[in-house]
């Protein structure tokens, strides 16, 4: 197996050899990586790598190509040992930016479908498996994407509900992807702690109540303006 001085030997049954036939001149630094170590630095599979041996330039950017050549081509160990940690802090910050990018991203989607849309769904558009997205999702707002889809399809329709005087459930239940009745009405009060025409109901009190308020406060300043005004 013919690799540059920069490879990758994965984990091996002992059933097959191998011969490395090193191109340029060898320097040997060994860095023993555990499978998810791998997988998140490199964003492959560690079982990609299985049973065989690869060339790392392979499995980086061009950029990064170019930092693996000064590395080898480094005078002496203490230069070479600055610019591998170099090239991982490169790859980990690189890493984070995906990660980053992706959490906006399924916020986006989330935003746009009103959140009528599945975590399923939302792997399948940002091209990530669902269990690096619901990592990454998870560090990033504290709470797992379903549970977020679930609060936030509340907060658009509290916004609905308030805004309009004439309610159309079986509409809201479309919209928002309830499977029925039933399923919105539980969500609704998993969120809430009230049925949404308990909801209803307390935000038409309130609004009375406010109203009541008001007309006392104008008044009592009306009062107050006309007696100012004997005097």
């Amino acid at each position: 197996i013919k690799v540059s001085s920069s490879f990758i030997v994965g984990l091996h049954k002992l059933e097959k050899r191998f011969f490395i036939n090193v191109i340029d001149k060898l320097n040997a630094i060994v860095i023993n990586l555990k499978p998810g170590s791998f997988r998140r630095l490199f964003n492959v599979s560690s079982g990609t790598v299985e049973n065989g041996i690869f060339d790392l330039k392979d499995f980086v950017s061009v950029e990064m190509q170019n930092h693996l050549k000064s590395i080898s081509s480094a005078k002496n160990i203490d230069e070479k040992l600055n610019l591998i940690l170099a090239f991982f802090q490169i790859l980990i910050s690189r890493r984070m930016k995906e990660k980053d990018e992706i959490y906006k991203g399924a916020l986006d989607l989330i935003n746009k479908s009103k959140c009528n849309i599945t975590v399923s769904e939302i792997c399948n558009n940002l091209s990530v498996s669902k269990r690096n997205f619901e990592r990454s999702f998870y560090a990033n707002v504290g709470i797992a994407p379903k549970e977020y889809i679930r609060i936030k399809r509340v907060n658009f329709i509290f916004d609905y509900l308030i805004r309009n005087s004439f309610i159309d459930w079986a509409q809201i239940i479309y919209d928002f992807g309830y499977y029925d009745q039933s399923h919105f009405i539980h969500e609704f009060k998993l969120v809430t702690g009230c049925t949404p025409s308990e909801f209803v109901n307390l935000q038409k009190e309130r609004m009375i109540f406010t109203n009541r308020y008001y007309m006392i406060q104008n008044l009592e300043l009306f009062k107050d303006g006309f007696n100012s005004r004997i005097i």
